[in-house]
């Protein structure tokens, strides 16, 4: 099981009837015991839908932006890195990490 299939259910990618479902849930329960880029995107969605603080969103939207093009979500990436630069303009981490995909493409 690979984080990809984690993120293809989480995004809708995935029919939630399929086999892998399961394959899935079990990754996920695995993943809670053991260090994880799936625990960490959970953990980052999470800080995003809780804070009020701006800079601490922008932060966590890099965190996931970098997860996503590691697992090679590149729309997904650049969509939350802009989103980090919207939370906080003065996010160098997260500008420095869109204009590297971007000269990557």
């Amino acid at each position: 099981m690979e984080l990809g299939k984690g993120l293809k259910l989480f995004f809708g990618e995935m029919e939630e009837n399929s086999e892998d479902v399961e394959d899935i849930n079990n990754y996920f329960e695995k993943a809670k015991k053991e260090k994880n880029p799936l625990i960490s995107f959970a953990y980052y969605f999470q800080v995003i839908l809780k804070s009020e603080d701006e800079k601490l969103k922008s932060k966590a939207y890099n965190n996931l932006a970098i997860i996503l093009y590691q697992e090679e979500y590149e729309k997904k990436a650049i969509e939350y890195l802009k989103k980090a630069i919207e939370c906080d303009n003065e996010n160098i981490n997260a500008k420095e990490n869109l204009e590297e995909i971007d000269s990557n493409r």
